[in-house]
Order: C-alpha cells, then sequence, then structure tokens
C-alpha cells in the first residue's frame, strides 16, 4: 500500500510521460506529412523538368512545319 500523497506524485508522473509522449508522437506526425509534401513537389518539378523540353521541341516542330508551307 502506498499513501494518497505517493500515490498522486505517480499519477502526475505518468500523466506528464504520456503527453511527453503525445507531443512528440504529434512533431513526428507533423514532420512526416512535411516529407510527403516536399516529395510530392519534388515529384512536380521533376515531371515538369522533363515535359516541358518535349513541349517546346514539339511546339518549335509545328512552327517550322508551318514555315514550310
Amino acid at each position: 500500500m502506498v499513501t494518497k500523497d505517493v500515490y498522486a506524485a505517480d499519477q502526475r508522473a505518468v500523466e506528464q510521460r504520456i503527453g511527453t509522449l503525445e507531443d512528440d508522437l504529434d512533431e513526428l506526425r507533423e514532420q512526416r506529412e512535411r516529407e510527403a509534401a516536399d516529395a510530392r513537389t519534388n515529384r512536380r518539378l521533376a515531371l515538369s523538368a522533363l515535359l516541358a523540353p518535349i513541349v517546346v521541341a514539339l511546339l518549335v516542330a509545328v512552327l517550322l512545319a508551318k514555315l514550310d508551307l
């Protein structure tokens, strides 16, 4: 058996540890969401970097074909 004071102190310590773990978990979730958003942005930039020259080349080819007529 423990006294009420010891039990209450132990409960406060447990609640504090749980609160710290919840804060850490929230921080990790936010970090993961930011990393996922960064990955999506990087994929979009890579796709744009690949498609832009192709579109420009096709546009130049069409314009040159019109000039030959």
